[in-house]
Formats: structure tokens, C-alpha cells, sequence
């Protein structure tokens, strides 16, 4: 047993691990990483104990970003575009790898009139997992009008219409960056 002057003692460390190992086989994710985030702060440069919490705060994201993505929906119905902002770039973040979510960030916020630098970041994220569709491409042709890039959006809509040149919306939008 180590005293508790130089580096700490390590029993309150061994504690948190093992309340974080229970949790987590309980299925008890918050708890897990709570309890992780505990033992890190007792031995912050820890890399074991990093890793650990890394890979819990992901699944706890991940588990979250089912309920945001709900809360997202909803708020849609409701009008709340800043609120659906919100709970979309929760699920985006909880799942870097869904181009919907993305994209839904960039819409939100440009229907809530809100940051554009954030709502182009998600667009451009859309466009970069799925560069083939035009869906992604006009949200942020759409972006880069509302943040007065225009010859940015112009370079876009340019893509869009040779992946869709019968596209109303993608010739009006062509006009408007013009």
C-alpha cells in the first residue's frame, strides 16, 4: 500500500475501475464512465485508463444519439429548428458516420437562421460521405448562399447540376449565386 503523499494512492483508483467494470457489465454505461472519468482524475495521464474511458464515452454517445435523434424529429414537427439543431448534431456526433444526421444539422440551422460556419461544417461533412447525392450537395449549396459565399455555393450547384441537369430547384438556385 502506498502512502498518500508523491503520486497518490492507488486504491481509490483500483476502486473506480472496478465500479466502472460492474457498471459497464451491468449495462450501466453513465455509471461507467463516470466512474472512469473518477479514475482519471486521480491519475490523469494514465493511458490505459484513457483508452477505457474514450471507449465508454463512445458507446454512451452512441446509445444517446437513439433518443436525441427522436427529440430531433420531434422538434421538427414542432418548428423548433434551433432546438433540432441541437439534438441533430447530438446524433451526428454519437454517429460520425450517418450522412442523414449530418445533414440534418445543416438544415436545422439553416432554418433557424443559426451559425452557419457549424451548419456548413455538417453540410460539407455530408457532402464529403456522400458526394453523389444532390441532397447533400444543394443543403450546402443552400449553406453557402445563407453565409454569402456565393462563388463557393456557385462551385457546388455547379456538381449538382451535372449529377441532375433537369433539376428545377438546382437551375434557381443556380440563378440565385449568380
Amino acid at each position: 500500500r502506498q502512502s498518500s503523499t508523491g503520486s497518490g494512492s492507488v486504491e481509490p483508483v483500483l476502486a473506480h475501475l472496478r465500479k466502472a467494470k460492474d457498471a459497464e457489465q451491468a449495462g450501466d454505461l453513465l455509471a461507467a464512465a463516470a466512474a472512469l472519468q473518477a479514475a482519471l482524475t486521480l491519475q490523469p495521464n494514465h493511458k490505459d485508463i484513457q483508452a477505457q474511458y474514450d471507449r465508454v464515452s463512445k458507446a454512451v454517445t452512441r446509445k444517446l444519439a437513439d433518443n436525441y435523434e427522436k427529440q430531433a424529429r420531434y422538434e421538427e414537427k414542432q418548428g423548433k429548428w434551433a432546438a433540432a439543431a441541437l439534438s441533430w448534431e447530438r446524433v451526428a456526433d454519437g454517429r460520425p458516420e450517418n450522412v442523414e444526421a449530418a445533414r440534418a444539422v445543416a438544415e436545422a440551422l439553416l432554418k433557424a437562421s443559426g451559425d452557419m460556419h457549424k451548419a456548413q461544417r455538417y453540410a460539407q461533412r455530408a457532402v464529403d460521405a456522400a458526394p453523389s447525392d444532390i441532397t447533400n450537395v444543394v443543403v450546402l449549396a443552400r449553406v453557402l448562399l445563407a453565409a454569402g459565399l456565393r462563388m463557393n455555393a456557385r462551385r457546388e450547384l455547379e456538381k449538382a447540376v451535372k449529377l441532375d441537369p433537369q433539376n428545377e430547384m438546382i437551375k434557381n438556385l443556380l440563378r440565385e449565386a449568380r
